[in-house]
């Protein structure tokens, strides 16, 4: 709210030292930007409060699994795989790329026929005769199921197992698979602020809107933030004495999004020059303007405003 004495007929202040004193044009300009992490989320079950993302996946996967089919046909299978796979999300544009070593490697002789199967790059060959189901699981008495342990950042399954023919007859298996998955590199919230305040555009020297803003919203999964800060000045009709006051308010909210006690911060800015040349009341693009003052973002979600915008004339004091 701005508060003023009653101007003259015009409508203006026309000397410096007029009976009335004029409100200011308040004049800002607000930037913002917005931003969300990417990555992997934590595994299910171990999520922190509030949840963390990683930029970073690796993923390896070893193992060995061997049949002898016994008797005299001299069936025989193998299969080994030994395969690394690192996904890396790069902040803050969140594209990504993975890197690859190793590959896996099978080969199936049944009836007398060799079937090989390469796959340097890949984990396409690995157990392709499928040796729990099949072959080492409980017609052999191998016991195929996994341990598995988990933590927010980590897991890992691993079968170790063997076993033999029912019949005697010399069949056996053997089967050992591990494979891990780490995560690693937090984006943290303090890294999701800095990449989103170095995207604030610059500004623009115009001051085109009459109501800066500062703010700041972290949603409360702590993934995405949005904020903003203003620069402002004003633009008065001059008097031998002008003084403007105003208050800068913050109002945060709570976790539910209620808004709390408004913090006000008293500020003021006093003119006392001479009619500058080129004045003309009925032009405010030749008035007089405070000196440019600052919103920054704010340390906590919600938002600084500027109200209750006064002015006051103390002509000949």
């Amino acid at each position: 709210m701005v508060n003023w004495f009653t101007p003259d007929s015009s409508g203006l202040c026309g000397s410096p030292c007029d009976s009335c004193c004029a409100a200011p044009t308040l004049l800002a300009e607000t930037v913002s930007a917005s931003l969300s992490k990417c990555g992997f989320s934590e595994f299910p079950g171990h999520a922190s409060t509030p949840p963390k993302v990683y930029l970073q996946s690796a993923y390896s996967h070893t193992g060995t699994a061997v049949w002898n089919g016994g008797g005299t046909a001299g069936n025989h299978s193998n299969s080994t795989v030994n395969f690394t796979s690192t996904t890396l999300y790069a902040a803050p544009a969140c594209t990504s790329s993975t890197t690859t070593t190793g590959g896996s490697s099978s080969l199936s002789h049944e009836d007398g026929v060799d079937e090989p199967c390469e796959a340097p790059t890949s984990e396409a060959c690995w157990a392709v005769f499928d040796p729990c189901a099949s072959i080492c699981g409980p017609p052999m008495g191998g016991d195929c199921t996994p341990a598995v342990t988990t933590s927010a950042t980590e897991q890992h399954s691993t079968v170790s197992t063997s076993g033999s023919g029912p019949t005697g007859d010399g069949e056996t298996c053997s089967y050992s698979e591990t494979i891990t998955t780490v995560l690693s590199d937090e984006y943290t919230t303090a890294a999701l602020n800095g990449y989103a305040t170095a995207a604030l555009p610059a500004y623009t020297g115009t001051f085109p809107s009459s109501s800066p803003s500062a703010s700041y919203d972290l949603s409360a999964n702590a993934n995405t933030v949005s904020l903003s800060q203003a620069e402002y000045k004003f633009r008065f009709q001059p008097s031998a004495c002008y003084q403007i006051s105003w208050v800068e308010r913050f109002i945060g909210v709570d976790a539910e999004g209620n808004p709390l006690a408004p913090v006000d911060t008293a500020m003021s800015w006093t003119y006392s020059g001479a009619t500058p040349t080129g004045y003309n009341p009925a032009d405010e693009t030749t008035w007089p303007e405070s000196p440019v003052y600052n919103l920054p973002i704010p340390a906590a979600n919600g938002e600084t405003t500027v109200v209750d915008v006064t002015a006051s004339c103390a002509c000949g004091s």
